[in-house]
């Protein structure tokens, strides 16, 4: 089972200092952004 709150602060820890990389909307879907995001990321 995932941390997702160690997840999150990479994610806000990622959209500050690394704006490059994918945005994520934690408004939409929380979980569902964070699996596109990391699928993504190993892609």
């Amino acid at each position: 089972q995932p941390d997702l709150t160690g997840l999150f602060a990479h994610v806000q820890f990622v959209n500050g200092p690394m704006p490059n990389l994918p945005k994520v909307d934690v408004s939409l879907d929380p979980v569902k952004e964070l699996s596109r995001v990391i699928s993504e990321g190993k892609n």
